[in-house]
């Protein structure tokens, strides 16, 4: 049987736990959408932190959100969305597709204490520097973003976020419910004992991937997974998942 793994938050990762916090976000994300059926939503679970806004047209760049300007929040309908989605994609390529919320840019915000090795928050992975630079060093093709991270307390390590593409899928044998209106993923969380990826979405050349069926997971590739286990970096647990049809 083939597998990766999926990595997530590891609440014990020392003994004693160390005191520390990470109040973070990213500062540009798409528009929400207002779907008849739906209501309004925009999950911003699709991150992006290398995408400079800047780098977009000016009638794209208008309908970008900054974090924290209200003015502009408002939803468009589903089939603009649609629309403004797709000439997204076409700038920033099919490893990048877009979802109402989608964020951009570096993670930026507020830390303190003793940082674990991988930090996270509510839709991002962080990892100290050196940890990046070794597991670059091994090979591992990572695109890494740093962090601006506001540490009044103490000099750190810097913090560099991992871009996490999502293009991993659900094996065929799990369903996916979506709305038929405007593609909302409608699905309850899939336990993790039950989680299985197809094989053919999952390209080893990018060996950290989101799940586009349920993107709050990640998976990494089955060498990465070994080179963190035997790295024992702390702060990150993993389950192996099934690489099936």
């Amino acid at each position: 049987m083939s597998y990766i793994y999926r990595v997530f938050l590891d609440e014990f990762a020392q003994a004693p736990p160390l005191r520390n916090s990470l109040d973070a976000g990213h500062p540009y994300r798409v528009p929400s959408v207002n779907c008849p059926s739906c209501g309004i939503w925009g999950a911003g679970e699709f991150v992006y932190p290398s995408v400079d806004v800047s780098s977009f047209d000016a009638d794209t760049r208008r309908k970008i959100v900054k974090i924290g300007d209200s003015g502009r929040c408002q939803a468009i309908a589903v089939d603009a969305f649609a629309a403004y989605a797709a000439k997204l994609e076409m700038v920033l390529g099919s490893n990048r597709p877009i979802e109402p919320g989608t964020c951009f840019g570096p993670l930026s915000g507020d830390g303190s204490g003793d940082y674990y090795d991988f930090m996270w928050t509510t839709n991002a992975v962080v990892v100290k520097e050196h940890v990046f630079r070794r597991l670059c060093h091994e090979g591992f093709e990572l695109l890494g973003v740093t962090a601006e991270i506001d540490r009044p307390d103490a000099p750190h390590e810097l913090l560099i976020e991992l871009e996490a593409p999502p293009l991993a899928r659900y094996a065929s044998n799990l369903s996916v419910k979506r709305c038929g209106v405007c593609g909302r993923n409608l699905s309850k969380r899939l336990p993790l004992c039950d989680l299985a990826i197809s094989a053919g979405s999952f390209n080893e050349e990018i060996p950290l991937q989101r799940v586009r069926d349920w993107p709050p997971y990640l998976v990494v590739s089955q060498e990465l997974g070994n080179a963190i286990k035997d790295y024992e970096f702390s702060g990150v647990s993993m389950h192996p998942v099934e690489l099936s049809s």
